[in-house]
C-alpha cells in the first residue's frame, strides 16, 4: 500500500517511527540485537549526511524529527532542565547530531527548521565551546573557498530567510565571502561587482601559464555567478550578454554552460531582444507534460513529472515564450506556454512554504507569463481588425494588476515583471507598426505609459541605469515615429519629443547629481514651449511658466501631460533652493510670492470644501516644507543673532551718549557728543533695518509655511502628517496676529478629523486670556483654538468630549516646569483651562446634535470616577483580588438602564471622516462585580459587554495621573500608522501594540486591559524553574564562595543561566 500511495506513506512514517521507539522503551531489558533507537539513529544520520540523498527524503526525515519533538518521553524529566523546549523530547527518542540535522534542513530549503535545530544544538554550550565547529554535510552547499562552520551555516540560513534584519545578528567571520554576502544582502551591487572583479583578477593573470596551472572553470564558478548577478542587478544587460558569450566561446566542453550561467544568458537574451539567436533551452527545465494532463492527476503519482521541474529556471521559459511571440508561431507559442505554466505549477507544489521569497519568484514569473499570454491574444485579435476595444480592456487589466503588485513589493522584486511587460509591448508595437499603423499607434501610447511608470519607479528606488535604459528605449520608439531621417541631431529630437518624456529625462539628470544640467534643461523645455505657444521667447513668459510648473498651475502647452509628470518631485524652484545658486529671498520673490498669488487666484480655499487634488496637495507640501526650512534657517541664523546683539549695543551707546550730554557743562563737549550721537543714530537706523529685514524674512517664510500646510491638508490626504508641523508652528507663534488670522481664514476648509491625533495637545492649550496687551494677542489665539476644538467636538464627539471633561473638572497642569514655560502659575493655568473647557462644554450641550451625547458622557465619566474612588472593603489575603460586588449606592450599575448609548470607551474607534459613526461597538451592560489588580493604588478591573457580544475588560485607576500615559499611547499610535504605511516596515510586519488610555481627571482614568499577556518578571520566575538547573541545585556553600564586594552581575553570571532567549523557542 505504501508503494502505491507515497503520500500516505509519508504521512504515516512519523507515527510508525514513534510506535517502534515506544515499543522498545516499554521493554528496555529486551535482549534483541541492536535496539531500534540505535538503528534508526544511525540510519537517519547516514541519510542526512549523504550528499546523494534526495531532498524529498530529507524532508520526510525532518518531519519525523519535528513530530518526535512534540511527543512526551520518559527521559524528558532528566533532560528538560538543561535543554531547550522540545530538545529533550527529540533526544529521548533518537540520538542525533542536531548540527548535521540543521545543515541537512538548509540543503533542502527548510531554513526555518534549520534555524530551530541549530538553536537546539547550540543550547547549553558556552560560546567558547562552540569554536569553529565544522559541518561536513554543509560543505557542498557553500562556496569551495569557504569553510563550512556553524557560523557560515547560520549566515546561509539568515540570508535565505525572509528576515532582512536577521542577517546582521550573525557574528560571521571576517573574510571575503561574508563581506560579499553583506554587499548582496544590502543591495550594494557596485561594491559586489568590484569585489568579484578583484577575485577574478588572479585567474585572468595566469593565462600565460601552462594549462595545468590554470584553475578549472568550476573553481571560479561562484565568483563568475556573483559577477553576473551584480551586472544583472545594476542593469548592465548588454555587458552581461557579451560576458556570457565570451564564456561560451572559451569553454572546451562544447560551449555548454552550467545551469547557473545559462540562466543569466537567457535573461540577457530576452532583456536585450535577441530573438534571432539560436539559444537552446536546457532540457532539464522542460516538463514532459502539458496543462491538458493536469486533470488526470488525483494522487501522489501525478507529481512525478512535476518533480522533474528544476526550480529557479524561469528565464528560459520567458525567453522561449517571447521568442515564439515575436516569430508569430502559434504552435510553438502554445507548446512553450503550456510547458512554462506546467513548470510553474510544479514549482508551486514543491516549494517549501518556510521561505516565501522563493514562492514570490515563481509567482512573479507566472505573472509575466500571463502578460505574454495576454499579448499573444491581443495580437491575434488585432490581426482580425478589432483591436481598440480589446486594447482598452487590456490596459485596464494590466494597470490593476501592476497596482496590486506594487502595493506590497519593492522595485527590486517588481522590476523583472515590469521589464517583461516592456518586452511584450515592444514586440506588439513593432509587429503592428509594420502591418497596422493605426493599431501600432495605440500600442505605442500604452508602451509610453508603461515606460514612464517604469522610469519613475526605477529612478525613485535609485536604479538609475535601469531608468536610463528604459528612457533611451522610449526615446528611440518616439524617434522612429516622429523622425524619418536617421541622422537627426539631438537638439531636433529634444524639440520634437514628448514634454513628459523630457521631464522624466530632467528628473533623471537631477538624480544623477547633474544639477546644473537639469536646471538648464528645464529652462530649455520651457523656452521651447513658449516658442510653440506664442512664437516669441520672452523672459517674463518663461518666468510665469516656471511659476506654473513649480506650483502646479499647468500651462496650456502641458495640458496633455499626465498627472504623474506634472507632479515632479523636484521642481525648478526647489532645485535652485537646494543648489543655492541664488539667495533664499531671491528664490522666494521670483517663485514663491507670485506663485502663491497665482495659486490663490486659481484655487481659492473659499471656493470648495472637499477639493481632492493629490498633485496640488503635493505641490503645496513641497512649498510648505521649503518655507518651513527657510524659516528655521533664518530664525537660527548666527547673522540674525549678531544683528540683534549689535542693535542692542548701538542702543546702549546712544543712551550712554545722551546721558553724557545731559551731564556735560562745556558747550564744545556737548556739540561733540551730539555729533557722535547723530552718527550713532545713523548706524543704529541702518542696523535696525538689517535686523528688521531678518524679521520680515522670518515672518514671510512663517506665513508661507503655515498657509501651504493648511492648503496641503485641504487638497489631499496623502500628506496628513503635516498637521504636526502645522500645529507646532502655530503654537510656537501663537502671539503672531498674522498667523492666527491665517489659521482662522483657512481652517474652515480643512477636514477636522485630521486634527484628531492632536486632540490632547489642542485641549491642553485652552485657556482664558487676561486683559493685558499680551492677553489681547492670546485672546486671538484662544478664539481660533476654541472654534477649532468646538467644531471637532461637534463632528467627532467620541474622540474629543472625554478630553474636555477632564479639563472641565479642574485638572491642574502636569508639571511646574511646564507652567513656568507658559508664564502662569498652577492655579491660574488650571482656572483658565477650566473656564475655557466649561464654555465649550456648555455650547456643545446646547447644540441639537449633542444635546443628549454630552450629558451621557458626563454621567459615564462621573460614574467611572466614583467607582475609582470607592474604597475596597477589607478582606482576607486569599480574597484580596476579589471579585467584589459593586455597591448599589454607585451610579455605574444603573447607568445603562436609562437608555444611554455610548461606544465602549476602551475599544479603538476608527475616525470616520463623514462623522456618521455607524460601525460602532456600543456599551450594552456592565458586570455587577469587579476585581482588583496588584499595585500600590490597587486599580479596579471591571468588564463591559459590547453590542457585538464581546466582553471588554477595563482597568479603572485612582490616584494616578494618566495624561502622560495617554500622550505616550498617542505617540505609539502615530508610529504604528507610519509602520503600516511604509513598504519596508510593512514587509517586515513591524508594528507596535497599543491600548486605549482615557484620562478623566488628574487622578483618575480608564485603560484598556490587554489580554493574553503576562509580566516579564512572572515569566522569568517560571522559566528559571523550568530551565535553570543551577538555580535548583545550588547550595549555601556556593553562595558563600562569592564575597560581598563582588558585583551583582558577576554573582548572577556565576550561578545562573541566561534563559530569556528560550521564550522565542517556546513560541
Amino acid at each position: 500500500m505504501f508503494e502505491r500511495k507515497p503520500d500516505f506513506a509519508d504521512f504515516a512514517l512519523p507515527f510508525l517511527v514513534r510506535c517502534a521507539l515506544e515499543e522498545q522503551c516499554a521493554e528496555p531489558r529486551a535482549a534483541t540485537a541492536p535496539g531500534t533507537r540505535k538503528v534508526l539513529s544511525e540510519n537517519f544520520t547516514d541519510l542526512l549526511l549523504s550528499d546523494a540523498t534526495p531532498p524529498e527524503i530529507i524532508q520526510s526525515l525532518l518531519r519525523v524529527i519535528v513530530f518526535l519533538r512534540t511527543q512526551g518521553h520518559r527521559q524528558e524529566d532528566s533532560l528538560s532542565r538543561t535543554e531547550a523546549p522540545g530538545a529533550s523530547k527529540a533526544r529521548g527518542w533518537l540520538d542525533l547530531d542536531y548540527l548535521c540535522v540543521s545543515a541537512a534542513a538548509a540543503r533542502c530549503g527548510a531554513y526555518a527548521t534549520a534555524l530551530m535545530f541549530l538553536e537546539i544544538w547550540a543550547d547549553g554550550r558556552q560560546p567558547r565551546d562552540l569554536g569553529l565547529t565544522r559541518v561536513p554535510v554543509f560543505q557542498s552547499t557553500i562556496a569551495a573557498n569557504q569553510s563550512a562552520t556553524w557560523q557560515t551555516l547560520l549566515l546561509h540560513i539568515m540570508k535565505s530567510l525572509d528576515d532582512p534584519d536577521g542577517f546582521y545578528g550573525v557574528e560571521a567571520p571576517i573574510n571575503f565571502s561574508t563581506l560579499v554576502d553583506r554587499f548582496e544582502h544590502e543591495g550594494n551591487w557596485n561594491k559586489s561587482l568590484c569585489a568579484h572583479e578583484a577575485r577574478l583578477a588572479p585567474v585572468t593573470s595566469m593565462l600565460d601559464l601552462p594549462t595545468s596551472a590554470i584553475p578549472r572553470n568550476g573553481a571560479c564558478l561562484p565568483t563568475q555567478v556573483g559577477l553576473l548577478r551584480a551586472l544583472d542587478k545594476l542593469g548592465h544587460h548588454h555587458v552581461l550578454d557579451g560576458y556570457v558569450d565570451a564564456l561560451v566561446a572559451n569553454r572546451t566542453s562544447g560551449g555548454i554552460l552550467p545551469p547557473e550561467l545559462s540562466e543569466f544568458q537567457l535573461e540577457a537574451a530576452w532583456r536585450t531582444s535577441k530573438w534571432g539567436t539560436s539559444l537552446e533551452i536546457p532540457s532539464a527545465i522542460k516538463p514532459s507534460r502539458t496543462l491538458a494532463d493536469l486533470g488526470a492527476d488525483h494522487g501522489g503519482a501525478g507529481d512525478e513529472n512535476c518533480q522533474n521541474c528544476q526550480p529557479g529556471r524561469q528565464n528560459g521559459d520567458i525567453f522561449a515564450c517571447l521568442r515564439s511571440l515575436y516569430c508569430e508561431d502559434p504552435g510553438a507559442f502554445e507548446t512553450c506556454m503550456d510547458s512554462a505554466l506546467m513548470r510553474c505549477y510544479g514549482e508551486l507544489r514543491l516549494r517549501n512554504v518556510e521561505v516565501t521569497a522563493q514562492l514570490t519568484i515563481t509567482l512573479r514569473a507566472l505573472a509575466s507569463l500571463v502578460d505574454i499570454l495576454d499579448g499573444q491574444q491581443f495580437l491575434s485579435v488585432a490581426r482580425g481588425g478589432e483591436s481598440i476595444p480589446h486594447l482598452n480592456k487590456l490596459r485596464i487589466i494590466w494597470k490593476a494588476r501592476l497596482e496590486a503588485l506594487e502595493a506590497d513589493s519593492s522595485f527590486s522584486e517588481l522590476e523583472p515583471y515590469m521589464a517583461g511587460r516592456s518586452r511584450v509591448l515592444d514586440i506588439l508595437r513593432k509587429k503592428l507598426n509594420a502591418s497596422a499603423p493605426v493599431d501600432g499607434a495605440d500600442v505605442n501610447s500604452v508602451f509610453r505609459e508603461h515606460q514612464i511608470k517604469y522610469i519613475t519607479l526605477a529612478r525613485k528606488s535609485g536604479q538609475l541605469q535601469l531608468a536610463s535604459t528604459a528612457l533611451h528605449q522610449l526615446k528611440v520608439c518616439q524617434r522612429q515615429g516622429q523622425l524619418a531621417a536617421s541622422d537627426a541631431n539631438e537638439s531636433e529630437i529634444s524639440a520634437t519629443c514628448d514634454p513628459e518624456v523630457f521631464l522624466q529625462e530632467i528628473n533623471l539628470l537631477w538624480s544623477q547629481n547633474e544639477h546644473s544640467t537639469a536646471i538648464r534643461a528645464m529652462k530649455s523645455l520651457l523656452d521651447t514651449a513658449c516658442r510653440k505657444e506664442t512664437g516669441v521667447v520672452s523672459p517674463l513668459a518663461i518666468t510665469r511658466r516656471l511659476h506654473g510648473i513649480i506650483l502646479c498651475k499647468t500651462p496650456r502647452f502641458l495640458r496633455n501631460v499626465s498627472c504623474s509628470s506634472r507632479g515632479m518631485r523636484a521642481p525648478q524652484g526647489k532645485w535652485i533652493g537646494q543648489c543655492r545658486t541664488e539667495r533664499p529671498h531671491v528664490v522666494a520673490e521670483q517663485y514663491l510670492v507670485k506663485g502663491i498669488n497665482l495659486m490663490g487666484a486659481d484655487h481659492p480655499c473659499e471656493a470648495t470644501e472637499s477639493a481632492d487634488d493629490p498633485q496640488l496637495s503635493k505641490r503645496h507640501h513641497s512649498l510648505a516644507r521649503y518655507s518651513h526650512k527657510q524659516y528655521e534657517t533664518v530664525k537660527d541664523s548666527d547673522d540674525h543673532a549678531a544683528a540683534i546683539k549689535l542693535l542692542w549695543h548701538k542702543r546702549a551707546e546712544i543712551d550712554a551718549c545722551a546721558e553724557q550730554i545731559a551731564h556735560a557743562k562745556n558747550a564744545k563737549a556737548k556739540a561733540a557728543l551730539r555729533h557722535q550721537q547723530s552718527k550713532l543714530e545713523v548706524q543704529y537706523s541702518a542696523d535696525r533695518e538689517d535686523a528688521q529685514s531678518f524679521i520680515n524674512r522670518q515672518q514671510y517664510f512663517l506665513s508661507a509655511a503655515v498657509e501651504n500646510y493648511v492648503r496641503c491638508l485641504t487638497f489631499g490626504n496623502s500628506h496628513d502628517m503635516v498637521v504636526f508641523h502645522l500645529c507646532a508652528l502655530w503654537f510656537a507663534n501663537s502671539d503672531v496676529r498674522q498667523i492666527n488670522s491665517l489659521m482662522k481664514q483657512n481652517l474652515r476648509c480643512v477636514a477636522l478629523y485630521k486634527f484628531i491625533p492632536l486632540m490632547h495637545q489642542l485641549s491642553a492649550r485652552l485657556n482664558t486670556p487676561t486683559d493685558s496687551a499680551a492677553g489681547t494677542r492670546e485672546a486671538e489665539f484662544q478664539a481660533v483654538l476654541s472654534e477649532l476644538v468646538e467644531k471637532m467636538a461637534q463632528e467627532h464627539p467620541f474622540h474629543t468630549l472625554y478630553q474636555l471633561f477632564a479639563l472641565r473638572v479642574g485638572a491642574s497642569t502636569g508639571s511646574s516646569k511646564a507652567r513656568a514655560l507658559m508664564g502662569v502659575s498652577g492655579e491660574d493655568a488650571s482656572a483658565g483651562r477650566h473656564q475655557a473647557a466649561c464654555a465649550i462644554w456648555n455650547k456643545l450641550a446646547a447644540t441639537e446634535k449633542l444635546r443628549r451625547i454630552v450629558p451621557w458622557v458626563e454621567a459615564l465619566a462621573n460614574a467611572y470616577n466614583e467607582l475609582a474612588a470607592f474604597p475596597i472593603p477589607p478582606t482576607s489575603r486569599k480574597e484580596a483580588r476579589g471579585p467584589f460586588p459593586v455597591d448599589k449606592r454607585l451610579r455605574i450599575p444603573r447607568l445603562l438602564q436609562s437608555g444611554m448609548r455610548l461606544p465602549v470607551v476602551t475599544v479603538d474607534l476608527p475616525v470616520d471622516p463623514t462623522g456618521t459613526y455607524k460601525e460602532v461597538v456600543w456599551m450594552q451592560s456592565l458586570d455587577s462585580t469587579f476585581r482588583v489588580a496588584g499595585g500600590i493604588n490597587r486599580p479596579k478591573i471591571i468588564v463591559c459587554e459590547g453590542s457585538d457580544g464581546k466582553r471588554y475588560t477595563q482597568l479603572v485607576k485612582f490616584n494616578d495621573d494618566l495624561r502622560q500615559d495617554a500622550v505616550m499611547q498617542q505617540v505609539f499610535v502615530v508610529v504604528r500608522d507610519m509602520l503600516r504605511t511604509t513598504l519596508a516596515t510593512r514587509q517586515r510586519k513591524l508594528s507596535i501594540r497599543t491600548y486605549k488610555v482615557i484620562p478623566l481627571s488628574s487622578a483618575t482614568g480608564v485603560l484598556e486591559w490587554v489580554e493574553n499577556t503576562c509580566p516579564i518578571g512572572e515569566w522569568l520566575v517560571s522559566a528559571h524553574k523550568r530551565y535553570d538547573i543551577v538555580g535548583k541545585r545550588i547550595s549555601r556553600q556556593q553562595f558563600q564562595t562569592f564575597s560581598a564586594s563582588e558585583p551583582t552581575c558577576r554573582f548572577a553570571k556565576g550561578i545562573g543561566r541566561e534563559i530569556y532567549h528560550r521564550r522565542t523557542v517556546e513560541r
